[in-house]
């Protein structure tokens, strides 16, 4: 680690990587459930695309920790990244020859969700690796305002224009991307000292758990003894299958209740990107200005009302200001949670710690795509396709306030700066009475 130094040119070779990155994910956020939309309408088939899309972290996040903490973790993020983009070519071309079915399609997204999982925690878990401690709300900041401006501003905005010709234009075009950003890992890769545990520490930690599964109860174990990572843990674990629900029939909403085209939706994911940008740059200062607390509390209610107002106002221009709204809580919250996370973990459980609160916050994700698109499915009957297509929005509104009333309890700021005694101490001693 680099103590008590600014970020240095790996880390700023990493940022350019990740920027070509995530041009090619935020040109997948618009063109994957584009394509699952022509394959079909129903909107329960269009959540279990997403809901397959983000399976990968329930099944893989745990051993792809303790992976990443025996090998170096930008090597890991280039092989995810050079499958990555071979994925989006085949999927182009099996487009463009008329061959792809929604089973097929399924697979393909399975294969890229996994690869996201891999190339996901390998990234989250370097950036320690790249700068100071003491610097890592900045760094965390400016990287994800960077990887925002790629992943849902300028990706969604090329892909709703692409979109209008071929398909296998934009797909292409993320499959580019996606190369590059493996080009420039690999130097990463070479220039810095590869990151997590060390030889000696990778030894040990072979001849302490031989087997896997034993490293990942390792994690499991640690995760919950802290009673600050507890937390944030259980309140991601319910806090993101609610945003999965509002989210997993948004592209339903804007073609049918808003009557936009490609160009609109990746208008509207670009301007909720443009807010993740606003609340990266802006992170570092609201967190000097204002408690982790008041933080980490208010997104839950400020996420309520964001959500009641696209329910009920269907307007472009007003779906984008509360997407924008949305984004920047979002990354605030993100930028102090995880920050304070990663200065709790050590480096050599780092991976693992990380797979483990991914595990829990991603694993019921998958349910969150499903049951958006089942309560489209259920009340259209009811109450029709128009206002079917607003509901998972204005539930996960009421879901929001109750998580919010809930976590409010544990999310304080005496709660999560406090030192938590019983996580410091060894696991033998931890079992003691």
């Amino acid at each position: 680690m680099r103590s008590g130094r600014s970020p240095g040119r790996e880390y700023y070779r990493f940022i350019s990587a990740s920027l070509a990155s995530n041009l090619g994910d935020g040109i997948s956020l618009v063109v994957y459930p584009w394509l699952a939309a022509i394959l079909t309408r129903d909107p329960v088939l269009i959540g279990l695309t997403l809901a397959i899309w983000r399976a990968p972290w329930l099944l893989f996040s745990l051993p792809m920790g303790v992976l990443l903490d025996r090998t170096n973790r930008f090597d890991a993020m280039v092989r995810a990244n050079v499958v990555r983009a071979a994925l989006a070519v085949l999927v182009a071309v099996l487009f463009s020859v008329g061959l792809m079915d929604v089973w097929l399609f399924y697979a393909c997204v399975f294969l890229l969700g996994s690869c996201t999982v891999l190339y996901q925690l390998a990234a989250e878990t370097a950036v320690p690796s790249l700068v100071d401690g003491k610097r890592l709300e900045q760094a965390y900041g400016s990287l994800w305002s960077f990887e925002l401006l790629a992943s849902q501003f300028g990706g969604p905005l090329l892909a709703g224009l692409l979109i209008g010709g071929l398909l296998f234009v934009p797909l292409t075009a993320s499959a580019a991307a996606t190369a590059v950003a493996a080009l420039l890992l690999s130097w990463v890769s070479r220039s810095a000292s590869p990151p997590g545990a060390t030889t000696a520490d990778r030894a040990g930690a072979g001849r302490r758990a031989a087997r896997m599964s034993r490293q990942v109860k390792e994690a499991l174990v640690h995760l919950g003894r802290d009673r600050r990572l507890r937390a944030l843990a259980l309140t991601l674990a319910v806090l993101n299958p609610v945003v999965a629900m509002v989210q997993a029939t948004f592209l339903l909403y804007v073609q049918e209740v808003l009557s936009g085209g490609s160009l609109t939706y990746g208008a509207l994911v670009a301007a909720g990107g443009v807010g993740g940008i606003a609340g990266g740059l802006c992170a570092k200062r609201l967190t000097e200005r204002l408690s982790i607390g008041a933080i980490l509390c208010s997104f839950f209610y400020i996420a309520a009302v964001v959500h009641v107002g696209i329910a009920l106002v269907a307007a472009p221009v007003v779906v984008g200001a509360l997407n924008f709204a949305f984004n920047f809580t979002v990354i605030v919250w993100n930028v102090v949670a995880r920050s304070s996370r990663q200065r709790i973990m050590s480096d050599e459980m780092r991976g693992r710690v990380t797979s483990a609160m991914r595990f829990l916050s991603w694993g019921l994700v998958p349910a969150g795509f499903l049951a958006g698109g089942v309560v489209v499915k259920a009340l259209e009957p009811v109450v029709g396709r128009d206002w079917a297509l607003r509901a998972p929005m204005l539930a996960g509104a009421a879901l929001f306030v109750l998580i919010g009333l809930v976590a409010g309890r544990t999310l304080t700021t005496k709660y999560m700066t406090a030192p938590d005694e019983k996580a410091a101490r060894p696991a033998a001693m931890a079992r003691r009475p």
